[in-house]
């Protein structure tokens, strides 16, 4: 049975959980980014991983101890060149891959860059505090839910955590690719796991395809789909900007 469109839950925050950049970039098309999230580009590699952040206030973006910029390591120099100096986690990745690093697109070391996130923490730390009503997502594809999100003990964990700190529901959405005999795509709303956890499966006529330009850049019909979801099932009216969560000044 479907959630009763905009009676349970109006969010004045949308939050990405990642799991990579999909989120965010769906978020700031439909309008409903209004701040970045400190896991917004994320590499959430695993739930386990997802979860010890949450348990542990996201606290592995202030142990400097644990952060490994890939700035200056020349086992890495050709791999910055291509795309930028990323950060990795101890604890979190391994630290001879590149392409394991939970913040790909932020170094650390820049003090620029860890102000930034130290900004994002402030921020959650308000919403907490203050009981704003907070929504956050995750979204993936087929291949990240056969690893990542297909285990509901799991998700339950991360939307337990969730709630001990938030007035928070969470909204996973999964667009899926396979291959149809049908020629039209179709979109169908695959399981409702409570009413604080929504899983979508989105089907499409075509299958996966792992290259970076593909994976980011979204086809309209899967932003449209994604904003559909979130104005039917939630209706946020008037989201908490920027300007007005530094504004407010917390014990």
């Amino acid at each position: 049975m479907l959630p009763v469109e905009n009676t349970l839950f109006c969010p004045e925050v949308i939050y990405s959980l990642g799991i990579r950049c999909h989120t965010e970039i769906f978020l700031k098309k439909h309008k409903y980014r209004m701040f970045s999230s400190v896991l917004g580009s994320a590499n959430c590699k695993t739930l386990e991983i997802l979860y010890d952040m949450l348990k542990n206030k996201f606290s592995f973006l202030q142990d400097r101890a644990r952060q490994v910029s890939t700035n200056g390591i020349r086992y890495y120099d050709r791999m910055n060149k291509l795309y930028g100096y990323r950060t990795l986690i101890n604890g979190y990745d391994n630290l001879k891959d590149y392409h394991q690093a939970t913040l790909p697109h932020h170094d650390l070391t820049n003090l620029q860059v860890y102000t930034h996130f130290i900004r994002g923490l402030s921020r959650l730390e308000k919403i907490a505090k203050l009981r704003t009503p907070i929504l956050f997502i995750i979204t993936a594809n087929a291949i990240d839910d056969k690893y990542f999100i297909h285990n509901q003990h799991k998700v339950d964990l991360i939307l337990k955590e969730l709630k001990k700190t938030f007035n928070a529901h969470l909204l996973v959405v999964i667009a899926g690719y396979k291959r149809e005999n049908a020629a039209a795509k179709t979109f169908k709303e695959q399981l409702i796991v409570d009413n604080r956890l929504y899983k979508y499966e989105v089907t499409k006529n075509s299958t996966y395809m792992t290259t970076i330009k593909h994976e980011y850049t979204h086809r309209e019909s899967e932003q449209e789909l994604f904003g559909n979801i979130i104005q039917k099932y939630f209706a946020p009216q008037k989201l908490l900007s920027i300007e007005r969560i530094d504004q407010i000044q917390i014990e």
